[in-house]
């Protein structure tokens, strides 16, 4: 990395994150604050000596690559919490590590996948997956994988219709809802599958109009991976609606190229994804410095817009701020319009407790169940035994009306008013900030 120079950085109580340039290439490298060389990097970024990043940043992936969590290389083999392990997913490590290639990824994953609790579903989850694209899945940069679900019409889910699978949605049932059996082909939990089952699914629902997501898993969240078709199909009690897969059918024949890559935020319209790009930190500071223009990012194309947009988006977005990894407590009371009060009450333990449990970075598993039931109870969210949740949104009472203006709205993630679904910069950059930007740029052209 003797060439590289630094383009744009961000530094954080609990991260920091930078944008090199590479030979051309821009790369984005991000640490937590518990990385070894993380006070090291401050110091210099702090100090503006910057000859030493590149040198720290080499220190940083050759860490990486030899740790993760629980997770650890040693010379005879791969150790997680103190125990050699030795299976598909270790030998996958091992060759990588023969051919020289990145492994932190995989070494994130495995950290997750041997954080469920369920030791059969470590296993089965890992055999689904080396069977999901002939064994060429690629799991996301921070461990977790991405699958496909097909949805209702109305973007609700083909069980029950009451639980919204939109873009940014994270819908959750307690874990012990969902049937650990693997016998039982079709039983409670909420399903993902493989490209191998998209078409059963599609064809068992007759629908053509239905729509085809991608979805985010983390590994300790999935419960069982059924016996039949193949394995193609799972159930998880957990997961992120990230995108919906334009243009691509159920009866396909080969994966949709989104689902070999590591997730980027998508935006659909070229206005959308320059107004996202203008309101990043990183892109402001070079606006600001006049080392990138408006009229350059204007003149862009749409896919090269996108790359940016990830690479820069990546530095204000450090790994553990997934939605997957995020206490889901308090942000599904608040969403359902109840009080630590209300919950504590319906789960009949003092206040304290839920107050606690909401402020904790990993409450406890039985205390979560304990707490969705509550909700979904005191807002008529249980069905064929199974308590449905979700935030931002929300599930919906069933037999509520489809098309109550509360719920699932369209312009809520497309073709709505630009108020209604804006980019929210997490620096506070507002709507009337990106207004007097476009108004001045405008004067200046």
């Amino acid at each position: 990395m003797s060439k590289s120079k630094i383009v744009s950085s961000v530094i954080k109580p609990t991260f920091a994150s930078i944008v090199m340039d590479e030979g051309g290439k821009l790369v984005p490298y991000r640490l937590n604050s518990t990385h070894p060389t993380f006070g090291k990097l401050l110091y210099a970024l702090r100090r503006k000596n910057f000859a030493r990043v590149p040198a720290l940043l080499d220190a940083a992936q050759e860490i990486a690559n030899q740790s993760q969590g629980h997770v650890i290389i040693k010379k005879d083999g791969v150790y997680y919490k103190g125990r050699k392990v030795e299976n598909g997913l270790t030998r996958k490590i091992g060759e990588l590590m023969a051919a020289h290639q990145p492994i932190a990824i995989w070494l994130r994953f495995m950290d997750n996948l041997y954080r469920n609790p369920s030791e059969d579903a470590q296993q089965e989850l890992y055999e689904w997956l080396m069977n999901f694209a002939n064994g060429k899945f690629c799991p996301t940069d921070d461990g977790c994988f991405i699958a496909y679900k097909f949805v209702n019409p109305d973007y609700t889910d083909c069980h029950t219709s009451t639980v919204c699978n939109k873009p940014g949605e994270v819908p959750m049932m307690k874990r012990t809802d969902v049937d650990p059996n693997r016998a039982n082909e079709c039983s409670r939990g909420y399903h993902f599958c493989s490209l191998g089952y998209l078409g059963v699914l599609a064809g068992w629902h007759k629908s053509e109009s239905g729509h085809i997501m991608a979805v985010k898993i983390n590994p300790a969240d999935v419960v069982a991976i059924p016996k039949d078709y193949g394995f193609t199909k799972g159930r998880t009690w957990r997961y992120e609606v990230l995108r919906e897969l334009e243009d691509f059918g159920a009866d396909s024949q080969t994966d949709h190229k989104f689902m070999q890559q590591v997730f980027v935020p998508i935006l659909q319209e070229k206005k959308d994804i320059l107004k996202a790009l203008y309101e990043l930190p990183g892109v402001k500071r070079l606006l600001g410095k006049r080392k990138l223009t408006k009229v350059s990012l204007r003149k862009a194309s749409t896919t090269r817009l996108r790359k940016w947009y990830s690479q820069f988006y990546a530095m204000v977005t450090p790994p553990d701020m997934s939605k997957l990894f995020e206490n889901p407590l308090k942000p599904l009371r608040v969403q359902a319009g109840l009080s630590i009060g209300e919950v504590a009450a319906e789960c009949d333990v003092p206040y304290k407790v839920i107050y606690n449990a909401e402020a904790a970075d990993t409450p406890n598993p039985q205390l979560v169940d304990a707490v969705i039931g509550a909700i979904a109870t005191l807002k008529g969210t249980k069905t064929a035994g199974c308590n449905h949740v979700s935030y931002p949104t929300g599930a919906r009472a069933r037999g509520a009306a489809a098309g109550a203006e509360e719920t699932f709205r369209e312009a809520d993630f497309a073709g709505g008013d630009e108020e209604e679904h804006g980019y929210v910069d997490p620096y506070g950059y507002t709507e009337d900030d990106f207004e007097d930007e476009v108004e001045e740029d405008a004067d200046q052209d």
